[in-house]
């Protein structure tokens, strides 16, 4: 029934009109233009072999400015003001928390957020998910981390509903092995500071797990590497490797990132497929992981 709904609703219309909510300014930026970039490179691809069913797929993209709210306001816009038959591509679960059951309501297909958290995970039929979990991507790295023989893990998150479940997927697993993980929260879109740092070394981690994005996670790197303090980093997929990479530079290095999809620079054709999407699009900056 609601295939049928979205079906009929875009008889009525010119084009496939897919609604995005992303931030397209603010300090996660880089990151939400990356996501829109890539799908806009693939629908191109698509129009230009004819469309689906003979139609164009329109991509509209509101910007959120990483904006739980806006998020939301948005996707009533695109839902009501756009006529659109499936919104995608959303840059997080926080940003997808109160679109989600707008789309439930509106029987409106919401395809490929862009998180592996369990809000997405754990969402109304007529959302679909693409990213591993983000349960997995931690257990890989405390299995590794553990195995290593650390002993002290400090979980960097954000301080709200999907941050605090990622801690809490931290904490279940150390929990079995008899530890406690120590939590430093940040609040979303804030600004890292020197006595941030102190306080996170104040914690005396043996390994700091990211899940914050890569501006926050780029400054703590800084800071560290200015005073010396060397504690090695696991960062969940979700910081954007491209994005930290740049963002960090030379404090950088040796940051561990887990990926959930093929390195852009593989010899795969599907890898080899999107690269030439993207530069017949226009884009000029080489192909990441978030395109």
């Amino acid at each position: 029934l609601l295939c049928v709904s979205g079906t009929q609703l875009a008889q009525a219309q010119d084009a496939w009109v897919v609604g995005q909510s992303t931030p397209l300014t603010g300090s996660n930026a880089a990151f939400g233009k990356d996501i829109r970039d890539g799908a806009l490179a693939w629908f191109k691809a698509v129009n230009a072999r004819g469309g689906v069913a003979g139609k164009n797929i329109e991509l509209v993209t509101l910007d959120d400015a990483n904006d739980r709210k806006t998020a939301g306001v948005n996707t009533q816009k695109l839902l009501t003001g756009n006529n659109a038959v499936a919104l995608f591509g959303y840059a997080s679960a926080t940003l997808s928390l109160d679109a989600m059951p707008q789309a439930e309501k509106a029987g409106v297909l919401f395809f490929a957020p862009f998180s592996g958290a369990n809000p997405v995970r754990q969402a109304p039929p007529v959302v679909f998910t693409l990213r591993a979990s983000y349960a997995d991507e931690l257990e890989k790295m405390l299995a590794f981390w553990t195995g290593a023989g650390a002993k002290q893990m400090v979980v960097v998150h954000y301080d709200d509903e999907v941050g605090k479940q990622n801690l809490g997927v931290v904490t279940e697993y150390l929990k079995k092995q008899g530890k406690t993980p120590a939590a430093f929260a940040l609040q979303r879109n804030a600004k890292i500071d020197a006595a941030s740092v102190t306080q996170l070394l104040a914690l005396k981690p043996d390994v700091i797990i990211n899940t914050v994005l890569s501006g926050p996670a780029a400054d703590i790197s800084k800071f560290l590497v200015a005073r010396g303090a060397l504690v090695p980093t696991s960062s969940l997929s979700f910081v954007g490797a491209t994005q930290y990479i740049q963002a960090a530079g030379e404090a950088g290095a040796g940051v561990s990132i887990s990926q959930v999809v093929p390195n852009p620079n593989a010899r795969l054709p599907i890898v080899t497929e999107c690269a030439k999407a993207l530069q017949d699009s226009g884009v000029t900056q080489p192909m990441n992981s978030t395109h």
